[in-house]
């Protein structure tokens, strides 16, 4: 599952979580197999999804689901899986930060007597979501993070996991 920003240029005032959608990339196990050709359909699914704008196909689901009795509580049970891994990019969030605060001479936002000089992010995970993985860029450098299930992963294993994404990047 990949989050999708849904704006467009008429929605500047509203908050982003207003208009935020899913990109879902359904893969068998056996598509791991060939890397190369498991990449180049990613990327045209990602395409496909940018271009139509599928991903509020999502938000339209929710919404008629929630027109049926117990339905919404039936999707978002703890016992389905909406996705086995999750990717998040966030950007750059001291560009909104720096626009509601003075910034120092390294660009840094200062907020009464602290000044924010880094970032650290990990987008929470759903139950039976095994990893959700995050990039954001800060101070002109690129962020990786990882949070991963505990009763999947040990702290060494998600390190280790974390390096292989890090390594792909």
């Amino acid at each position: 599952i990949v989050p999708a920003n849904l704006r467009t240029l008429d929605h500047g005032k509203l908050p982003a979580t207003n208009m935020v959608g899913y990109m879902m990339f359904h893969r068998a196990v056996a598509a791991g197999a060939d890397p190369d050709r498991l990449l180049e359909s990613i990327r045209n699914d990602g395409d496909f999804f940018k271009q139509t704008r599928f991903a509020s196909v999502f938000n339209y689901s929710l919404n008629l689901v929630d027109h049926v009795p117990g339905a919404l509580k039936y999707f978002v049970n703890r016992n389905h899986c909406c996705g086995t891994a999750v990717l998040s990019s966030v950007g750059d969030p001291s560009k909104a930060i720096a626009t509601q605060y003075p910034v120092n001479g390294d660009g840094n936002p200062i907020m009464a007597n602290l000044t924010l000089t880094d970032i650290n992010s990990a987008p929470p995970i759903r139950p039976l979501t095994r990893a959700a993985f995050t990039s954001w860029h800060y101070s002109k450098r690129q962020r990786l993070g990882v949070c991963c299930d505990p009763s999947i992963f040990s702290l060494e294993q998600a390190d280790d996991l974390l390096g292989l994404f890090a390594d792909r990047v």
